[in-house]
């Protein structure tokens, strides 16, 4: 993705240079390159290089590998250690097993992990983050699961909620369904009102109809507020368009999710598009993800099909 164009489903190269003619500081103490590494440790694993990242006010540019790479539990693990630190980036989204992704960081290429930049406090940056999912039906709360399988929702079997939104559907809605539907989790459970782009969304994955429950991607607590999403080009445009407006423009890193593109939106280069023109055509570049990452509320965390977008003066 560079420029207004984009190109999906074959290789290509986007290439990003940037010069502050030496009004960025670089080192230790500035703008620099870091690595990161994960390994399995009984059932879980161990995160390297967390601490040095853990900066209140930094933003930190990530791109990871989904196969050997925790993403969910570093940006946990981040939170903790630096509430103020700002996460960016994506997921490679290109090999379609472990060891097939590359990752490089000034002269290391590695194949598993994650790579990133950090950017101190005080460089003039700011990072956006645009869903493509739209609500319907109300947000509810699981009070009953197991693991990703959500039995029940308000008391009542999770299939019976998602057939209710089923069979009460337009027929626009029910066209929608057929890319897809999606369990959206609140980002933030202390939110009065929640609306379109207050969720992390995951797939459906699957019913069970014997025990009523729904299957989607990714573990659903009890006591979780959730509400079913479809995948919606007009909302995807218009949530990308109202975040980025007032933008005064600036080099633009972008960050879109592999479901957007021409399958969400019938014709290519539209995120692309989008983008370039809200940044007054300056210059831009991006791939698309396996997962996003990028602030939802007061965090920074995993989403799908959302465009995440970092813009620098």
């Amino acid at each position: 993705m560079a420029c207004g164009h984009d190109v999906e489903k074959r290789a290509a190269v986007a290439l990003f240079a940037a010069s502050w003619e030496g009004r960025m500081r670089t080192g230790p103490r500035g703008v620099r390159t870091v690595r990161f590494d994960a390994r399995r440790d009984g059932d879980g694993w161990r995160l390297n290089g967390t601490e040095d990242v853990a900066v209140d006010g930094a933003t930190l540019l990530l791109v990871g590998d989904p196969y050997s790479f925790p993403v969910d539990g570093f940006l946990d693990r981040l939170r903790r250690q630096a509430p103020g630190l700002t996460v960016i980036g994506g997921m490679a989204s290109a090999a379609r097993g472990p060891g097939g992704n590359h990752l490089v960081a000034d002269a290391s290429v590695v194949n598993h992990g994650a790579v990133g930049i950090v950017f101190p406090p005080g460089v003039p940056l700011r990072t956006y983050l645009a869903q493509g999912c739209r609500p319907i039906g109300e947000p509810l709360v699981v009070t009953a699961s197991r693991g990703n399988l959500v039995e029940q929702i308000a008391g009542r079997p999770a299939l019976d909620h998602l057939t209710d939104l089923i069979e009460g559907a337009d027929h626009r809605d029910r066209m929608l369904m057929g890319l897809g539907l999606h369990l959206g989790l609140a980002a933030e459970e202390s939110s009065e009102v929640l609306g379109a782009g207050d969720f992390l969304i995951r797939d459906v994955l699957g019913m069970q109809r014997a025990s009523r429950s729904v299957a989607v991607g990714g573990e659903v607590p009890i006591g979780t507020t959730v509400q079913f999403h479809l995948r919606d080009p007009l909302t995807a445009e218009e949530q990308l368009a109202a975040a980025l407006q007032g933008e005064a423009g600036g080099a633009g890193l972008v960050f879109c999710g592999e479901g957007r593109g021409e399958a969400l939106f019938g014709t290519p280069h539209r995120d692309a598009e989008l983008v370039h023109e809200h940044l007054r055509r300056s210059p831009t570049a991006g791939m698309f993800c396996s997962g996003e990452i990028g602030p939802s509320g007061s965090q920074s965390l995993l989403h799908t099909f959302a465009s995440a977008v970092l813009v620098l003066d």
